[in-house]
């Protein structure tokens, strides 16, 4: 009598690395591949979780959960990324939500702040790894154009940027089951945006295509579109 060779437990556990890989977000590598720059080997930002208090708090009624601050920072004087735990754990207690979906939020709006800052072109890559004087000239060069950014719109490039990652992420899903996780994950997302400061919610700019808002990116990331957040509004929203 010939044997079942079929493995129950090896074929669960495929399956779960399957849908894994379709849910896990890397925001490092999701926000290259969305944005189309890149991060220069060796002079990424760095990432780490910290069990200090974060510098912020959040509001008293617990309407105002900021992300900045409160649940992550992204430090461009230090190209550093922290992520607090206490703020997410304390975060996700009260949003009644999964504090890793969380983290996956704040993590990708973190990446945001840095791929707006130092993700740099294939041209600058290669100039870049040439020497150390070529990488310096390009930072101070991204450094100039980030810092020169109207506040607001930082805050609305990191939001639309993390949105995108996460709608896109959901539309490559093969398996139901994936799809169903992120698309808890981007309600959670719009959760929390309802709990930020004001110029950090995005309401209605999600309808932006996709297309235009990343030209809008494109443009301000070479220096050539220097605007209000009014003014960026008006363009991309016409």
């Amino acid at each position: 009598m010939k044997k079942n060779s079929r493995n129950p437990a090896k074929e669960d556990l495929g399956e779960f690395l399957d849908i894994a890989s379709e849910v896990i977000v890397s925001p490092h590598g999701v926000m290259q591949e969305l944005t189309g720059y890149s991060f220069v080997i060796g002079k990424s930002p760095s990432e780490e979780r910290t069990n200090r208090d974060p510098p912020s708090e959040m509001s008293k009624d617990r309407e105002i959960i900021p992300i900045d601050e409160y649940l992550g920072l992204y430090e461009p004087n230090k190209m550093k990324i922290t992520i607090f735990n206490k703020g997410l754990r304390r975060a996700s207690e009260i949003l009644g939500c999964n504090i890793e979906h969380l983290g996956m939020i704040v993590r990708c709006h973190e990446w945001a702040h840095a791929i707006i800052h130092v993700g740099v072109t294939d041209d600058e890559r290669l100039q870049a790894s040439q020497s150390d004087e070529g990488w310096q000239k390009i930072l101070h060069k991204h450094t100039e154009i980030y810092a020169g950014i109207d506040d607001r719109l930082h805050e609305v490039f990191a939001q639309l940027l993390t949105y995108y990652a996460l709608q896109g992420k959901e539309e490559r899903c093969t398996r139901q089951v994936s799809k169903n996780t992120l698309d808890r994950i981007i309600k959670l997302f719009f959760n929390l945006n309802k709990h930020q400061p004001t110029e950090y919610r995005i309401n209605n700019l999600t309808e932006i295509s996709r297309d235009r808002f990343m030209k809008s990116i494109d443009l301000v990331k070479r220096g050539n579109l220097r605007l209000s957040y009014g003014a960026w509004e008006t363009i991309t929203t016409w």
